[in-house]
């Protein structure tokens, strides 16, 4: 074989070297140091109820969620990719009475067929802070077919700005805190995990082809994120999470 190669003419040899610099220019970079990653997982629970009445009807319901989303993040320069794995719905019940009842007076989350959604949309960096952007998706009240629908407000992060039918949430937080965030040097911990609870609670009056309608509902929730560093090739394929990026997970 050492004789074969020295046989190469010069033209050959300078041919073979750029054609071995442009596979390597544009080949994986099998030599990359392993960067620092993180598994990130965020469990969510809730529990609330909620009232609508107007001058002929009446709905009264309690209801509870709890699911888990699942993913990794990265540094990207000075910001954060978000790798979406898994989103799971732990439980969910919902129980509603109504009166004048049509029907069964009693519905709960079998016959309604509708049901939350927990969404994960980024980990933006905020000064020193990691800030969680989440919210559960919203589903119409009452559950029992009606003249009118209201929107059931769910949680979501302090930092979920976004979709304008929540820009009000923040202003109704009763007690503790929606505001999911850890300093960004926590990051160095072995194991990083926090627990956030908070209440919420919003009534009031709105408008329904000009009659008045009385809306109220509230609800507790825990929020608990986990994050284990790992220091190797993270698996995956590249399809991570900006802020203002691809479709959030």
């Amino acid at each position: 074989m050492g004789k074969g190669f020295s046989r190469l003419s010069g033209a050959a040899v300078a041919v073979a070297g750029v054609l071995a610099g442009f596979l390597l220019a544009s080949g994986p970079r099998l030599s990359q140091e392993p960067r620092i990653w993180w598994d990130v997982s965020l469990t969510l629970t809730v529990k609330g109820d909620y009232t609508v009445k107007d001058a002929g009807s009446s709905f009264k319901g309690d209801f509870s969620y709890a699911a888990s989303w699942a993913g990794t993040m990265e540094r990207d320069g000075e910001d954060y990719l978000l790798y979406h794995l898994e989103t799971s719905t732990l439980g969910w019940e919902a129980r509603e009475t109504g009166q004048p009842a049509k029907g069964s007076p009693v519905l709960t989350e079998k016959e309604a067929g509708v049901r939350p959604l927990l969404k994960l949309n980024y980990i933006l960096r905020q000064g020193k802070n990691l800030e969680f952007d989440f919210v559960v998706e919203s589903i119409p009240i009452p559950l029992a077919p009606s003249a009118g629908k209201y929107q059931l407000f769910l949680p979501c992060s302090r930092e979920h700005v976004r979709d304008r039918s929540h820009l009000l949430y923040n202003e109704f937080v009763s007690g503790g805190s929606n505001g999911v965030a850890i300093p960004e040097d926590a990051l160095a911990e072995r194991l990083l995990e926090k627990t956030y609870s908070w209440q919420w609670k919003r009534q009031g009056w709105v408008l329904q082809e000009e009659e008045p309608v009385f809306v109220s509902s509230r609800h507790r929730a825990e929020v608990t994120v986990c994050l284990v560093p790992h220091e190797e090739f993270r698996p995956g394929d590249g399809s991570g999470r900006r802020r203002g990026g691809a479709v959030p997970g």
